[in-house]
C-alpha cells in the first residue's frame, strides 16, 4: 500500500521534481538561484558570488550548503540526502557526482546515508565521483574521472579508481572564484 500524498516522502519527491525539471532550467542565473533557495531549500552563503549552471541536479537540496564563490558546472549531480557541505572558492566541473547514500547489500537494500564535506579552494574535475562519508580537504585537486572512496588530505592531488594521492599541491593559494558569472548560463 502506498503512503498518502501528504506523506513527507511524496513532498520531498515533488520538491525534487520541481527543482530538477523546472527550476534547473530557468535560463537566467539570478532567478534560478533564488528559486533553488525558495523551492528547494538550497543553502547559499552568498548567492551573488555563486554559480550554478543550468541542468545541475539535486537530491535533498535542503541539506546542501554552498559557501561563497562556489561553482557547479553543467551536468553536476549532488545527492544531498546525507548532507553535503562545499567550501568557498570550490569548483565542480562538468558531470561530477557527489553521492551520500548507498544500499547495504546484506540489509535488504536499505538506504544508508553518510555526509560529504568538500573544503575550500578545491577543484573536482570532470566525471569524478565523491562517495558517501568522504571529506575532501582544503586545496585538494581531484583528477578527471576519479572515484574518491576515502578522505583526501588537504593540498594534495588525487586521481584514479579508487583515487590515490599523486602529489602535493602548492599552497597556500588565495584565488577567488565567482568574479566572472554569466547571467545567461
Amino acid at each position: 500500500m502506498l503512503p498518502p500524498l501528504e506523506h513527507p516522502v511524496h513532498t520531498r519527491y515533488r520538491r525534487e521534481f520541481l527543482v530538477n525539471s523546472v527550476v534547473a532550467r530557468i535560463p537566467h542565473l539570478e532567478p534560478r538561484l533564488r528559486a533553488l533557495q525558495r523551492v528547494g531549500g538550497l543553502q547559499l552563503e552568498d548567492p551573488s558570488t555563486t554559480f550554478i549552471a543550468r541542468g545541475v541536479r539535486f537530491q535533498g537540496p535542503d541539506t546542501i550548503r554552498l559557501a561563497a564563490r562556489t561553482v557547479l558546472n553543467f551536468g553536476v549531480h549532488i545527492d544531498g540526502r546525507g548532507g553535503v557541505e562545499i567550501g568557498s572558492d570550490t569548483a565542480l566541473t562538468p558531470y561530477v557526482m557527489v553521492v551520500t547514500s548507498w544500499h547495504h547489500p546484506d540489509d535488504e537494500m536499505a538506504d544508508t546515508y553518510q555526509p560529504v564535506r568538500i573544503g575550500s579552494h578545491v577543484l573536482v574535475n570532470a566525471r569524478s565521483m565523491i562517495l558517501p562519508g568522504v571529506e575532501v580537504g582544503d586545496g585538494a585537486l581531484v583528477a578527471a574521472g576519479s572515484v574518491v572512496t576515502k578522505d583526501v588530505p588537504p593540498w594534495t592531488i588525487v586521481g584514479g579508481n579508487p583515487a590515490k594521492v599523486l602529489r602535493e599541491r602548492r599552497h597556500p593559494q588565495h584565488y577567488q572564484l565567482g568574479e566572472w558569472r554569466p547571467d545567461w548560463h
